[in-house]
């Protein structure tokens, strides 16, 4: 079993955005950080979703949460969120936000 412990990161989303896509077969991936940084100088709203392949299924992570402007916020905090196969995280914000995204892959 091989653990791989991965970083992406994605700047200035404002249009709805694919942050982080696992592409390999049988990888079972875990979502451990999520940060979601307001670039502005005013407050933006940002939501994140997870999407199948065929984009049939659509499950908010979270929906239009308000961000201060200068800070972040941490999506995943304590949780764990496990994305399934064929899934894609995506963000979309009315402001430029700079994501972060953590993850472990178990193959």
């Amino acid at each position: 079993m091989a653990i791989n412990y991965t970083s992406t990161q994605t700047a200035n989303v404002t249009t709805l955005t694919t942050v982080y896509n696992p592409v390999t077969s049988g990888v079972q991936t875990t979502l451990i950080g999520l940060l979601l940084a307001n670039t502005t100088t005013s407050a933006i709203t940002a939501s994140v979703t997870l999407v199948n392949s065929g984009a049939t299924i659509t499950t908010n992570i979270v929906n239009n949460v308000s961000i201060p402007a200068g800070t972040a916020l941490d999506v995943v905090q304590s949780a764990k969120i496990v994305i399934p196969a064929n899934y894609s995280l995506k963000v979309v914000s009315n402001g430029a936000v700079d994501v972060t995204v953590s993850a472990v892959e178990v193959s």
